[in-house]
């Protein structure tokens, strides 16, 4: 999905998918976007980066972490790189989150477009207890955000879980999902050109929703 970024968000994004390269993982996802705010956390500009080296995860930390719980395939290392960089692992599955939650949060700062700090907390914003790796390293939402505000998140900020559909569906539940929604809650709501997504802060099964909409659709 397409979100607005500045240059520095940008070189952390073609980072995690350099690092997913050399690693021979067919895909990136959360944990190579950690690694490469890593990289970069000695530059005063990347303050997701910062945040990360204040709370006493560096590089080495966090790619011991990864290498723990995922091996690298150094087989695949020496891919030769396109003549425009190295080619593109698939985004897993956690991406398009991120990328929701981050845009989310770069406007609850006032911001127009994501940065490294946004990233970072779009990161760490979806608790996953499966993760193995995020689990292992005990990196928080929480943690990130006091580091950045000086202040802990009220409850009510933490961003809310995200659907994504594709754009074939998007207007059928844009306008059916309000007769299904329970009294008083609402949806935020975006599209680009092939997928729209839904999120919403209330504690409700929202996938659920969006299914029952279509259907009425």
């Amino acid at each position: 999905m397409a979100m607005t970024q500045t240059d520095n968000a940008r070189r952390v994004i073609k980072l995690a998918k350099g690092a997913a390269l050399k690693r021979g993982d067919p895909e990136w996802d959360r944990e190579h976007l950690l690694l490469a705010l890593c990289q970069l956390g000695d530059e005063p500009a990347v303050r997701g980066g910062n945040i990360l080296m204040r709370l006493g995860f560096d590089e080495s930390r966090v790619r011991a972490a990864i290498d723990r719980h995922r091996p690298p395939r150094p087989e695949l290392d020496e891919s030769p790189p396109e003549a425009d960089g190295p080619p593109n692992p698939f985004p897993g599955h956690m991406v398009e989150r991120v990328y929701i939650h981050a845009r989310w949060l770069a406007a609850h700062f006032g911001q127009r477009a994501a940065d490294t700090e946004h990233l970072l907390l779009g990161v760490l914003s979806d608790e996953d207890p499966q993760n193995r790796i995020f689990r292992d390293l005990g990196v928080r939402f929480e943690d990130a955000y006091h580091e950045l505000a000086s202040q802990a998140p009220p409850r009510e900020l933490v961003p809310p879980r995200a659907v994504i559909i594709p754009i074939a569906d998007f207007r059928t539940a844009l306008r059916m999902l309000p007769k299904v929604l329970p009294t008083g809650v609402s949806c935020g709501h975006n599209f680009d050109d092939e997928y729209g997504w839904f999120s919403t802060s209330a504690d409700i099964d929202l996938q659920c929703y969006v299914e029952r909409a279509l259907g009425q659709g």
